[in-house]
């Protein structure tokens, strides 16, 4: 049998990488499934069902990938980092934390807190099922919203732009993405330590990582807050008058900004080192 004349054999179409239009149109599409998927979520009782919305977010990105035939192994890059660049991502992610905390400890009063997203939070961090509480707040988030964010988002951009400036605008849209402006410049700069070492690192383990180990933290911080601060006020009692007078909580949060400075400059020491190829 004769071969198909060459005009009409069709091109098989070959893998390509996620240009700027790409990641603005998968970016509205991940914020169109947050304002209305969210809203078909919350129309069911059930919070086991509720659990799986983040994974929308993460199948998103994927699927589109499939259909515009980007390589999803590019876009996706699974990496089994070194023993120091693991090390220098817990280092980094905890100082970023703790940054945060000094600084919610001065503008966090100031901001506005919705107060359906601030219910929804405290329902989900004080659920009675301990597991449940994690996979809504450290698990999925961490492994879905990476997906997108450091997965798709971070590729697309720095392919585009200058390293900097990928990492900026990564950041700024996985805090948009939350809808929430008390919630903004927080999320900002946990977005900016999580696509540095997103970048470093090569890998989307490292970041999935650092989102879970940040999320976690900030379980433990509110869950069990009541227990830590009623040790730090029994600390200020035994500390009698000298504490009152110099202004314990603002002694404590002066170490707590020197404490994660000090993890910032070690965790990016550290991630900077020369990681396996």
């Amino acid at each position: 049998m004769a071969d198909a004349p060459e005009s009409s054999v069709i091109p098989k179409r070959t893998l390509r990488d996620a240009r700027f239009v790409d990641v603005l149109f998968v970016y509205v599409l991940a914020l169109s499934y947050i304002l209305y998927g969210g809203f078909a979520f919350n129309l069911t009782d059930n919070k086991w069902i509720k659990l799986l919305f983040p994974v929308g977010l993460g199948l998103i990105p994927v699927l589109y990938c499939v259909c515009a035939h980007i390589g999803v192994a590019d876009t996706f890059p699974i990496r089994i980092p070194s023993l120091i660049t693991l090390a220098g991502s817990v280092v980094l992610m905890l100082g970023i934390f703790i940054i945060i905390v000094v600084i919610a400890f001065f503008i966090g009063p100031y901001l506005p807190v919705p107060d359906e997203s601030n219910a929804v939070l405290q329902i989900e961090i004080f659920d009675d099922n301990v597991l449940y509480s994690l996979l809504a707040i450290a698990v999925l988030p961490a492994i879905f919203e990476e997906i997108l964010c450091r997965g798709f988002l971070l590729s697309g951009l720095s392919g585009q732009l200058p390293a900097k400036g990928a990492i900026i605008l990564c950041s700024a849209f996985f805090a948009c993405l939350h809808f929430d402006l008390a919630r903004l410049p927080f999320t900002f700069l946990a977005g900016l330590a999580l696509s540095y070492a997103a970048l470093v690192s090569k890998s989307l383990l490292i970041p999935v990582f650092m989102h879970f180990l940040y999320n976690f933290s900030l379980f433990l911080f509110v869950r069990f807050g009541s227990f830590f601060e009623d040790k730090m006020n029994g600390l200020v009692e035994f500390s009698g008058d000298v504490a009152s007078h110099v202004g314990f909580d603002f002694i404590l949060i002066g170490l707590a900004a020197i404490l994660g400075t000090g993890l910032l400059a070690m965790g990016r020491y550290l991630l900077l080192l020369k990681t396996p190829d």
